[in-house]
C-alpha cells in the first residue's frame, strides 16, 4: 500500500513539475537595449530562454561594434581609413561584406555599399544637412561602385577616396545571427525587433502567428498596416525615418539612389519586404524603395523568395500575391486603395 502511495505520489509531483514547466515556458525573457543607432527588443520563450537571450544580445552588440561606421575600433572605420591598403578583418565582416556585395549586384546597383560619401556629404551621419554643390556630388560618385569592393585571403581592400556603410544590411544580418542561435539551442519561439528589422521565430506560444505592424509614415508610433506570419523576417525602410526639409522648402530622405548621388523622390513612402533570410528582406527594402514602384514589380517577376508592401505618398498600397491574404490594414488606412501585385 505504501509502494503504491508513493509511486502515485510521484507521479502527481512529476505531472505538477511538467504543468509548471510549461506555464514557466509562456513566460518570455525580455531585454529593450540600443544598438546600431536604433532601439531594439528582444523576446524569447522556451526552458534555457535567459542563456539563449544574453546570446543573441551579445551577438548583435558584437556585430555593432565591428560593423560601426564611427567607432575607430570597428574593422569597418578602419577599412575606411586605410586608403588603399588592404585590411585584415574578423571573419564575420568578411562574410557579410561579400553576402552585401552579391545583394548590390543580384538588384543592379539599386542598393550600394560604398555610397556612404554621398550620404556623408548630405548631412545625413552628422546631421549637418545641406544641399551639396552637383559638381561635388559628381566628383563624389566617381568612387561609388560597389564591384570595386575587394575581399581576398580575409582582408578587404577599397579604392583611394572609396568608403563603405553597411547600414542597409546590418540588422537583417543580426537577425540573421539571432535565428541561428536560437534554432541552435532548440527555441522555437521568439520575436527579435531590431529597430525596423523583424524577426518572428517559430509561432507564438500558443500555436497562433504573430503579427508584426508596418509603420504609418506620418506617425512613427503607429501603424498603418499587419502582417500575421511565423519563420520570417520583416524590414522597412521609409523616407520617414531620417530626412531634413531643405532652404528650397523641398523634403530630402536618407535613402540615396546610388547611379545620381541624390535622395530618392519617386512617390514612395515605405518599402517592408517580408521573407526567411534577414539579410535579404534589410538589403530588399532599400533596394526596391529606388527602384520605384514599377522597378519593384519588375524585379518581384523576375525573382523569388520573398514578399513586399509598398505604400506611396497618395496613399495606395501594393501588396504582392503571396502575402496578400496575410496582410491587414489599420482602421485608420482602410478607406485606402490596395493593388495586388501577381
Amino acid at each position: 500500500m505504501k509502494k503504491f502511495l508513493c509511486i502515485a505520489l510521484s507521479a502527481v509531483l512529476c505531472i505538477t513539475a511538467l504543468c509548471a514547466c510549461s506555464l514557466s515556458d509562456n513566460k518570455p525573457a525580455e531585454v529593450g537595449f540600443e544598438a546600431m543607432d536604433t532601439f531594439m527588443s528582444l523576446k524569447i520563450y522556451g526552458q534555457n530562454r535567459d542563456s539563449v537571450l544574453k546570446n543573441v544580445q551579445g551577438s548583435i552588440v558584437s556585430l555593432d561594434k565591428l560593423l560601426s561606421t564611427t567607432d575607430k575600433n570597428s574593422d569597418i572605420y578602419k577599412l575606411n581609413n586605410a586608403g588603399a591598403v588592404p585590411v585584415e578583418v574578423d571573419k564575420t565582416t568578411v562574410d557579410i561584406v561579400e553576402r552585401s556585395l552579391d545583394l548590390c549586384d543580384d538588384v543592379s546597383g539599386a542598393l550600394d555599399i560604398t555610397v556612404y560619401p554621398v550620404v556623408c556629404e548630405w548631412g545625413f551621419i552628422d546631421k549637418d544637412y545641406k544641399i551639396p554643390d552637383q559638381n561635388r556630388i559628381e566628383q563624389l560618385l566617381q568612387f561609388v561602385d560597389y564591384s570595386k569592393v575587394s575581399v581576398s585571403d580575409g582582408k578587404i581592400s577599397l579604392l583611394t577616396n572609396m568608403q563603405i556603410d553597411l547600414g542597409a544590411v546590418a540588422k537583417g544580418y543580426a537577425a540573421d545571427r539571432g535565428i541561428e542561435i536560437c534554432r541552435n539551442e532548440d527555441i522555437t519561439s521568439a520575436l527579435l525587433n531590431l529597430g525596423g528589422t523583424v524577426a518572428a521565430i517559430g509561432a507564438k506560444p500558443d500555436g497562433s502567428d504573430w503579427k508584426v505592424g508596418v509603420a504609418d509614415p506620418e506617425n512613427s508610433a503607429d501603424y498603418f498596416g499587419y502582417l500575421s506570419c511565423k519563420d520570417k523576417v520583416i524590414a522597412t525602410s521609409g523616407g520617414y525615418e531620417r530626412y531634413f526639409i531643405g532652404s528650397d522648402g523641398k523634403t530630402y530622405i536618407h535613402i540615396i539612389d546610388p547611379k545620381t548621388g541624390s535622395p530618392v523622390d519617386n512617390n514612395i513612402n515605405s518599402v517592408t519586404i517580408v521573407s526567411e533570410v534577414g539579410i535579404k528582406s534589410d538589403a530588399l527594402s532599400t533596394a526596391l524603395f529606388v527602384m520605384g514602384v514599377d522597378g519593384a514589380e519588375k524585379y518581384r517577376r523576375e525573382n523569388s523568395g520573398f514578399d513586399y508592401v509598398i505604400l506611396t505618398k497618395d496613399n495606395e498600397v501594393y501588396v504582392t500575391s503571396g502575402i496578400y491574404d496575410s496582410f491587414t490594414l489599420a482602421d485608420n488606412f482602410k478607406n485606402i486603395k490596395v493593388n495586388i501585385v501577381d
